[in-house]
């Protein structure tokens, strides 16, 4: 890999746009500034959290050895799919031998190799975030042409919406009987 200068690293936009009523300290409009695909670190699960992943884990494998064999369904979508609770039949020894060792050699590796945390904000950037994320008033949201995220406030947010959702030009409203004549291709 090419050694770039340190100053190639940093981001160079640090710009956001604050259109909302709320006064942001420095702190906060310099973390803000780093813009919307900057990740603060996540502290890595505790034993019990990567246990319980790990279980998830074995319950989609046993879901997907169960209905393997059954074809795709058309009418399937993934944005209206609601995970159920229910726990598939362990009917395989063989998968279950393999899912258990699986899962004995990866909590052995978590035990034996305690992941680092380093925290890429400080503790005030930190809690500046929390703050804006927890304040109900403002939402942050990209802008148009690459110019950095804007701060707006809820309220207009809000009003604009409804403002063109109720606009007869784009939409009109549809009755039951209206969407059931369109779906049955007449």
């Amino acid at each position: 890999m090419v050694k770039k200068p340190i100053l190639d690293l940093l981001p160079r936009n640090m710009e956001f746009h604050n259109l909302s009523h709320v006064n942001l300290t420095d702190t906060q409009s310099r973390t803000l500034g780093l813009g919307l695909k900057f990740r603060p670190t996540l502290r890595p699960p505790t034993a019990r959290a990567f246990d319980c992943q790990v279980q998830d884990f074995c319950r989609s494998v046993r879901l997907h050895y169960k209905y393997s064999n059954q074809p795709d369904d058309p009418d399937f979508n993934p944005k209206l799919y609601v995970k159920s609770g229910w726990n598939p039949p362990r009917e395989d020894p063989n998968l279950e031998e393999s899912l258990y060792s699986i899962r004995q050699d990866l909590l052995e590796n978590f035990n034996n190799n305690k992941p680092r945390w380093r925290n890429n904000l400080s503790p005030e950037e930190r809690s500046g975030l929390r703050e804006i994320k927890e304040n109900p008033t403002v939402r942050v949201l990209a802008t148009d042409k690459n110019l950095g995220p804007a701060l707006i406030s809820t309220e207009w947010v809000e009003k604009e919406t409804l403002k063109h959702l109720n606009d007869t030009k784009s939409y009109s409203k549809v009755t039951l009987d209206d969407w059931t004549f369109t779906s049955q291709g007449n």
